[in-house]
């Protein structure tokens, strides 16, 4: 299983994530790509605990001081949404939806009103 070709294991585009966010664990990992690679997520194989390593010993990670407790635990730009947060953005979008729908709909009257004002003369 662990002898495939490199591209297999993950992508290009994993690797540059995994560059630019500095994910320290699967769950930080997994925010650039739910299904992380089979070698990663295979909790009895040492390679997502490598690449882990790997990015706490880089220059990046040593340089930008991001050893704390702290933000090992929680990324800095993690957001975290309550469900009432999400309810009420909901229902502010539904307000300005019905009012665009009403306000679109008076534009169209008042168009239709005018041609129609003008055919008969």
């Amino acid at each position: 299983r662990e002898k495939v070709h490199s591209s297999e294991v993950c992508s290009l585009d994993f690797l540059v994530h995994v560059a630019y966010k500095l994910p320290i664990d699967r769950w930080a990992m997994r925010r650039h790509s739910y299904f992380l690679p089979m070698l990663l997520e295979d909790e009895s194989l040492p390679y997502c605990e490598e690449l882990v390593e790997l990015v706490i010993s880089s220059d990046v990670w040593q340089k930008s001081g991001k050893l704390s407790g702290a933000s090992r635990l929680k990324s800095v730009d993690v957001v975290f949404y309550s469900g009432e947060d999400v309810k009420k953005e909901s229902n502010e979008e539904k307000r300005n939806g019905v009012w665009k729908l009403l306000i679109a709909g008076a534009v169209v009257g008042a168009i239709l009103l005018t041609v129609t004002k003008v055919r008969r003369r």
